[in-house]
């Protein structure tokens, strides 16, 4: 009896070691391949390859080697490897910790929409390291971030937009405050009357001269100060769909046509190449005018996928994808104030 359990140790034994060594053989051939493309300067590559230092599982965990390599993809704007890279300047590890280095390659990687890099760049804001503290565009990011499905936004976008409520508040009783004090402010009592003034010399009679016509104010034209302004969001990033750095706007009779060039987001599943068209019109004296716009995916890379079931939303197919109608009021003509047809508030400054 002893000797068939011994022979079964044996037999899992040499079952196993096939097995691990089949493992280690595989993840020696992907860490091969992955250093010979980052070598050649693959960015995607060069990400793989930091990350695996990252992970500790193809080789040695170090820190410093992974910063060496995500620098390298994070040169060539790789979404991933800028988060990356300032998750290890937020963390110090590996590198120093630098705050201000981490919120830099933090914000370029969310404007690629990448979410995790939003809900680390909505933390900086609220906690107010390496930026100045903003709870609005703390808000802003970690609700895109929330959007997008990445889990730990959810619970920190409530959190901040009770900071963000009680700010308001705050602000409205100490402008009620300053009313009530203004109305309490002493005034001159009725009963007292007032010195009689010195009497004026009599001014010499002249010929009556007609005043004057009040110059009538022209009406700002807003169509062109909406073409010409550089429009940011919330987050203070350049709008994709209103004339900014990233757009390339022109008149086209009474439509304002505006596209942007090729640009790329990044998230869990896939990197997606896309462009955005927008068309406005209908442009008030008051300020109002309605647009709408739309994305044109144009390529999909899958990545290795978090979850075996992403959506459409998270890797969509290639084409013209359903418009978006917008509604908006410029304020001040520095702001603008809009609302879609989901409902969706979207504020826009000009830069």
């Amino acid at each position: 009896m002893q000797q068939d359990r011994i022979f079964a140790g044996l037999l899992a034994l040499a079952l196993l070691v096939p097995v691990a060594h089949g493992a280690d053989t595989l993840y020696d051939e992907r860490f091969k391949r992955w250093t010979e493309e980052a070598e050649a300067g693959d960015p995607v590559a060069q990400y793989k390859l930091g990350n695996a230092y990252v992970r500790g599982i193809e080789v040695a965990r170090d820190y410093g080697r992974a910063a060496e390599w995500f620098a390298k993809a994070a040169a060539q704007d790789d979404a991933k490897a800028l988060y990356k890279l300032g998750y290890l300047h937020l963390e110090g590890k590996g590198v120093t910790r630098d705050y201000k280095k981490a919120y830099g390659l933090l914000r370029k990687s969310a404007q690629q929409e990448y979410s995790p890099a939003q809900f680390y760049l909505g933390r900086l804001y609220a906690e107010g390291q390496g930026v100045e503290q903003d709870y609005r565009k703390a808000l802003y990011w970690l609700t895109r971030s929330a959007k997008d499905n990445y889990s730990p936004a959810k619970d920190e976008a409530s959190r901040v937009r009770a900071l963000v409520e009680a700010e308001e508040q705050a602000a409205q009783a100490a402008a009620e405050a300053a009313a009530q004090a203004a109305a309490r402010s002493p005034q001159a009592s009725p009963q007292e009357k007032a010195p009689d003034p010195a009497p004026r010399p009599q001014p010499v009679k002249t010929a009556a001269v007609a005043a004057p016509a009040p110059k009538k104010e022209t009406p700002p034209d807003i169509k062109k100060l909406f073409v010409a302004g550089n429009w940011l969001n919330e987050g203070g990033a350049p709008s994709k769909h209103m004339p900014s750095e990233l757009t390339k706007c022109e008149n086209d009779g009474d439509w304002v046509v505006c596209k942007t060039d090729r640009l790329r987001r990044t998230n869990l599943f896939a990197r997606i190449d896309y462009m955005v068209e927008a068309k406005f019109s209908r442009f008030s004296e008051k300020g109002t005018f309605m647009g709408t716009y739309r994305e044109n995916v144009l390529s999909v890379l899958p990545e290795d996928p978090d979850n075996p079931n992403p959506s459409d939303e998270d890797v969509p197919s290639t084409g013209w994808k359903v418009r978006t109608m917008i509604r908006c009021t410029m304020e001040n003509r520095t702001s603008l104030d809009c609302v879609n047809d989901n409902f969706e508030q979207e504020h826009f400054v000009r830069e």
